[in-house]
C-alpha cells in the first residue's frame, strides 16, 4: 500500500508515493515479544497513556524498539505438566500462586525480582503428538496462568514472562475480559511479556 507521498521543495518535482510491505507477527504459529503499547484497558494503556495515540502510522512511545538491544535476566522454568506427572495441561486448564510456589519447592528454585519466569503447560507438546487443533474462543481453548498467578509475579516484582502459550487460559473465566493476563502484565505492570515459546528441549534439559 501506498505510505508516504514524498517530495523535496528544494529539488522540485516530482514526489515519490512510497511502498510500504508490513507483517503480522503475532498468534500462536510463532515465537514474539509484545511491546508495551500492545495491550489497553478501557482505552488505556500503561501509565495512563491513550490507546486511541496508536494509529496505523504505529507508535510513537512505549514501542517494540525498548528491547532492541535483548532482554538479559535469570530465567526460572516452572514446568507444571512435570509438577503435576503428565505430558501437558488440557485446554482451559489455570494454574494458580499456590500452584507456582509449589512448582517452586519441587524445583528447588524461587522467583525473584528481576527474574524471567519461563512458563510451560505443555502446549507444543500437545501439538507435536496430537496435531493442530482450533485454538480459538470457538475451539479447544489453552491453558495458562490464573490471574491469581500475577498476584505472585507483582509481588515478587518478576521482570518477564515467557511461555509456551500465549500465556492466557482460554476461556479466561473473567467475565467481560478475554485476556485478563496480557492485561494485568502488559498494561498495569508494564512487564515483559512474550508469546509461543517451544520449550519442550529447554524442560528435557
Amino acid at each position: 500500500m501506498a505510505h508516504l507521498f514524498e517530495g523535496s521543495a528544494a529539488l522540485g518535482e516530482p514526489g515519490f508515493a512510497l511502498d510500504y510491505l508490513a507483517g503480522e507477527i503475532h498468534g500462536d504459529s510463532h515465537t514474539h515479544i509484545d511491546a508495551l503499547c500492545h495491550g489497553a484497558y478501557k482505552g488505556l494503556l500503561y501509565n495512563g497513556r491513550l490507546a486511541p495515540e496508536i494509529t496505523a502510522h504505529g507508535p510513537t512511545f512505549r514501542d517494540i524498539t525498548a528491547y532492541a538491544h535483548g532482554i538479559v535476566g535469570r530465567g526460572v522454568l516452572l514446568d507444571i505438566p512435570r509438577l503435576r506427572g503428565m505430558k501437558w495441561l488440557e485446554p482451559g486448564e489455570a494454574v494458580t500462586a499456590t500452584e507456582l510456589e509449589e512448582c517452586e519447592k519441587t524445583e528447588g528454585v524461587r522467583l525473584r525480582g528481576g527474574d524471567i519466569l519461563v512458563f510451560r503447560t505443555g502446549h507444543h507438546r500437545r501439538r507435536l503428538e496430537l496435531g493442530p487443533w482450533n485454538n480459538g474462543y470457538d475451539g479447544d481453548g489453552k491453558a495458562g496462568p490464573h490471574p491469581d498467578a500475577i498476584v505472585l509475579l507483582h509481588d515478587r516484582k518478576a521482570a518477564a514472562f515467557f511461555p509456551d502459550g500465549d500465556g492466557e487460559t482460554v476461556p479466561s473465566g473473567v467475565e467481560g475480559v478475554a485476556y485478563p493476563i496480557h492485561t494485568l502484565q502488559i498494561a498495569a505492570m508494564g512487564m515483559i511479556c512474550a508469546d509461543s515459546l517451544n520449550l519442550e528441549d529447554v524442560s528435557a534439559v
